[in-house]
C-alpha cells in the first residue's frame, strides 16, 4: 500500500495532497521521500532521524498550521511538520571532533533546497569509525555533540543507544527508500544489458544478413557452376560421340586403304610383268625389222 508504515496523520496528508482533497500550496513530501542516504550509511541515518523520519515537510508555520487544522477538522491523527522557516541558515558548528568520518548530514543526498534542514536536524551528530573511543571516555563530546557508527550506535554525553538493528522494508521507512534505489540501480543495470544485448542483436542480425546475402551470391554461383558442369558434360557426351564416329570412320578408312594397297601392289606386279612383255615383244620387233631389212639387202644386191 502506499505510505505503510507512515504515522497515521502523515499517511493521510501525503494522500489527501496527492488525490488533490488539499487546497494547500507548499508541501514538499516525507523528509524520507526527500533524502538518500549514501551506501552504508543508511541505519546511522534512520537512527539519528528518528521519528522525524516520516515526518511533512512544508514551506514555512502558515502551512503548518493549515494542515494541523485540516487533520483536527477531519480526525486524521497527528503528525510532525518540519518547516523551511524554522531553522537558522548557519548550522556550522566551532570545532569538529578527532576521529570522526565526517558529518551524518555530508553522507546524507538531498536537494539543494533542503540542505539546510538536513544540516539542521543532523549537524551536531558525527560519524564515527571506532565508536568505542568514543564511548568509553565520558565528557569528551562539547557543545551537544552526537556521535554515531554506521551500525546506529547512539552517544551523547548523557547516554548511549545501541544494540542489532536491522533496517527491515515493512518496517523501515529508510530501509524502503534503499529497496527503491537498489531497484532503480538494478533497472538501470538491467536497460543497460538490454541496450549491449540489443546492440549485439542488430550487429549479429547485420553479420547474419551479410552471411545470406553471401550464401545467395554462392548458391547462385554454385548453379551457374551446376549447369556449366551439365553443359560442359553434354558438350563432352557430343564430342565422345563424335570422337567414336571419327574412330569408326578411320577404322573403315585403315581397312580401304589396306585394301587399295593390295590392289597398287597387284597392279604393279601386273605392270611389271607386262612391261617386261612389252619389252620383250619390242625386241621381237626390232629383230623382225632387222631380219626384214637384211633381207631386202639381199634381194636388192
Amino acid at each position: 500500500k502506499k505510505h505503510e508504515g507512515f504515522k497515521e496523520g502523515s499517511r493521510a496528508l501525503l494522500l489527501a495532497n496527492e488525490n488533490g482533497a488539499l487546497s494547500i500550496d507548499g508541501i514538499y513530501g516525507a523528509l524520507c521521500d526527500l533524502i538518500l542516504p549514501k551506501r552504508g550509511f543508511e541505519i546511522a541515518a534512520e537512527v539519528a532521524l528518528g521519528d522525524n523520519v516520516d515526518s511533512i515537510v512544508v514551506k514555512d508555520r502558515h502551512v503548518a498550521l493549515k494542515l494541523i487544522d485540516y487533520l483536527k477538522d477531519n480526525n486524521l491523527g497527528k503528525v510532525t511538520l518540519l518547516t523551511m522557516d524554522g531553522f537558522s541558515q548557519n548550522s556550522a558548528l566551532s570545532r569538529i571532533p578527532e576521529g570522526v568520518v565526517g558529518k551524518l548530514s555530508d553522507f546524507i543526498e538531498c536537494d539543494e533546497l533542503f540542505r539546510g534542514l538536513i544540516n539542521n536536524l543532523l549537524g551536531d551528530i558525527f560519524v564515527a569509525d571506532d565508536f568505542r573511543a568514543f564511548a568509553e571516555k565520558p565528557g569528551i563530546l562539547e557543545n551537544g555533540l552526537k556521535i554515531i557508527s554506521t551500525k546506529g550506535e547512539l552517544l551523547s554525553n548523557f547516554s548511549l543507544s545501541g544494540g542489532k538493528i536491522i533496517l527491515q522494508e515493512e518496517t523501515s521507512l529508510i530501509a524502503r527508500e534503499m529497496k527503491i534505489r537498489d531497484l532503480k540501480d538494478a533497472i538501470t543495470d538491467l536497460n543497460a544489458e538490454i541496450l549491449k544485448k540489443n546492440g549485439e542483436k542488430t550487429e549479429k542480425s547485420a553479420a547474419l544478413e551479410n552471411i545470406k546475402k553471401e550464401l545467395e551470391l554462392s548458391q547462385g554461383e554454385t548453379k551457374r557452376l551446376e549447369l556449366e558442369v551439365i553443359d560442359k558434360n553434354n558438350k563432352k557426351d557430343v564430342v565422345s560421340k563424335e570422337l567414336k564416329r571419327l574412330t569408326d570412320e578411320i577404322a573403315l578408312l585403315d581397312i580401304e586403304l589396306d585394301e587399295i594397297k593390295e590392289l597398287i601392289s597387284e597392279f604393279t606386279s601386273k605392270r611389271n610383268s607386262l612391261d617386261a612383255s612389252i619389252k620383250e615383244k619390242e625386241l621381237q620387233i626390232e629383230a623382225s625389222e632387222n631380219f626384214i631389212k637384211s633381207s631386202n639387202v639381199k634381194i636388192e644386191n
